[in-house]
């Protein structure tokens, strides 16, 4: 048995239960999640399918992602800070400029 028939036959080996849709639709939101914390604020799933073999034993999933343009931290000003200086404020927000966009950094 050559490494690709191990690959493939190794691939398909953790679908040990039936398909369940509500996972499938967490997983694509994790799927989005995961690229709006790695810069890419407007991505976005833009179409999923699911075919089955015809022997009914795999499944063959396609997903089109929108990842869209990565977004950068730019400018950050502070107004109306009396308590802190703008680095003390800076330091504690915990990114600076050029760093790349992630959703839980406001989450």
């Amino acid at each position: 048995m050559g490494i690709g028939a191990y690959l493939r036959w190794h691939w398909f080996t953790f679908w040990r239960t039936p398909f369940d849709r509500d996972k499938f639709e967490e997983d694509l939101n994790a799927v989005v999640a995961y690229y709006q914390n790695s810069g890419y604020r407007d991505a976005r799933i833009v179409s999923d399918s699911l075919y089955a073999s015809p022997n009914g034993k795999y499944l063959k999933l396609d997903i089109v992602i929108h990842e869209g343009v990565p977004y950068y931290y730019r400018d950050i000003t502070w107004e109306g800070n009396i308590l802190h200086t703008d680095e003390e404020l800076n330091r504690a927000l915990g990114f600076k400029r050029g760093d790349k966009y992630d959703k839980d950094d406001f989450g």
